[in-house]
Formats: C-alpha cells, structure tokens, sequence
C-alpha cells in the first residue's frame, strides 16, 4: 500500500528544491532507495510521473531532445533545478541583504530570521560578520542601536542578538507602563463644567448699567445720584436709558452767580439752587 501522497509539479507555486525534497521523503516512506542501481529507473519512473506535462516537455527541449527517461534521477533534478532556479549574481543578492531594515511590528527574532535567509546566495567570506553588521544597522530601536555601538568591535552575532532582545522587552514593558499611567491619570481628571444659569464671580461680571463701573448693580455706591435728563435716581444722565427725553425749563435754566459772602469767625455756609432745589 503506497504511504502518502504525492501532488504533481506546479511550476508556477511549486519551489523545484522543497518539491525534490517531499519527493525524496515520499520514496523514503514507500521503502524506494534512489541509491541502489535495481531501483534507479523506478526512481527515475516516479518523478516523470509526478512532474507535469509542461515540465516533462520542457526536460526534453533542456536535455538537447534525449529521451527523459534515459536520463539518471540527479541528472533530472540538476537540469530543472538549473532553469527553475538559475544561480542568483551574488552582488545583486548582496545589495537586498544591506537595503534589509527591520520592518514595524517585526521582531527582532524575525528580523535575524529573514537577514540569515537573504545571505544564503550573497556569497560572504565572513558570514557572522556580515550579518552581524546588517543587524545592528537594521535595527529600527534607537535605543538597541546606542546600546550595540557602545560593545568593542569583537562583539558576537549571538551576543548582539541577546543585547537588541532584551531591549526590545525592555522597551514593550515601559511602554505598557506608561500606557497605564496615563490611562490612570485620564480616570482621575477632574472636568469643571460651567452650569447653566450660575452667577459669573465679580471678577468676571458685567459693567454696572447705573455708573459704568465693574460690580454687581444692586451693590452699586450711586443709588441716590440723581439723573439729569429723567430726574430720576439710581443712575448717571449717560447711562440714562429715558431715550432723551425733553428737559424741564428749570432744568435748562442758567447758572446763578453767587454775588455776596458775609465774612465772619465761624464757618462759611453757601445755600445754592440746582434745578429749582435747594441744596
């Protein structure tokens, strides 16, 4: 009974290297061993059958027309692997590898997981170094990044790892913190709210509409200043509101001149006459 199942090569979703692998595993389980020669056509046999028909085509045009079946199992896999995943320039690899920041919301675990992806086909001398060096570089913490330039220049990959994780907790524990800090302060805000119809403080009340001056109207000192154009009390003849009503004849009448003041030991006393009155 066969083990598995086998889905055939898509050349469009399918990666050639991670298909030959499920392969392999799959002639594994079934107990077919490529290695020995008694099995090698049947090996041979399982992968054409298993490639598409496109796929089988285009291995007789790259095979210069032989016969696919003629062909050994590694010799299939170099000639395919060979077009569908031709060798990459090792400076064009190279130059996504230093253009590779740490993107948001991108751990720092995940950000060493892609930069080790990307230097697999950039070809370094010194690996560790390299990708050492893009690390720190990429590292979208300012604070990891102050932290790392501070190190000697022998720091280790792994060591400049652990530094940039635990700045990274570091900084996710401050920031809860100071989340809650001010959701606290937010809470216990006190918002005054001007009630409607309160009496504004005399600091802030409206010019007495009897003198002018700033205080309440009932407190006001001139309550018996007497009008000149009304005649009334309570209120200077400028902020008289009788709409300027028509002046008596006294009203109007001249000013008298004092024409005689006795002289004498005690106090002088002036009886004077506005508007008809004594005062």
């Amino acid at each position: 009974m066969c083990v598995g199942k086998l889905q055939s090569f898509n050349p469009s979703v399918d990666d050639w290297d991670s298909w030959v692998k499920v392969l392999e595993n799959f002639l594994l389980a079934n107990g077919v061993d490529k290695a020995k020669d008694k099995e090698a056509a049947r090996c041979v046999a399982i992968l054409l059958s298993t490639v598409s028909v496109s796929t089988y085509t285009l291995l007789k045009y790259l095979s210069s027309h032989a016969a696919p079946e003629t062909l050994e199992f590694a010799e299939i896999v170099t000639i395919l692997r060979n077009h569908f995943k031709p060798a990459p320039k090792a400076i064009a690899e190279r130059f996504k590898f230093f253009s590779r920041k740490q993107q948001a919301g991108e751990s720092v675990t995940m950000f060493m997981s892609e930069l080790r992806h990307l230097a697999v086909t950039c070809k370094f001398e010194k690996l560790e170094i390299s990708l050492r060096d893009q690390f720190v570089f990429g590292l979208s913490s300012e604070a990891a990044q102050k932290r790392l330039f501070l190190e000697d220049d022998s720091l280790s990959l792994r060591k400049a790892l652990s530094i940039a994780t635990s700045q990274e907790a570091a900084d996710a524990s401050t920031l809860l913190v100071r989340i809650s800090v001010v959701s606290q302060e937010s809470t216990n805000k006190v918002h005054v709210h001007k009630l409607p119809g309160k009496r504004q403080s005399k600091s802030h009340a409206l010019s007495c509409p009897n003198c002018g001056n700033r205080h309440e109207k009932s407190s006001c000192p001139h309550g018996n200043v007497v009008c000149h154009k009304c005649n009334r009390k309570g209120h200077f003849a400028r902020f008289c509101k009788s709409g300027g009503a028509k002046e008596s004849s006294q009203s109007r009448g001249s000013v008298k001149t004092v024409k005689q003041v006795n002289i004498c030991d005690g106090p002088i006393t002036v009886s004077v006459r506005v508007n008809n009155k004594n005062s």
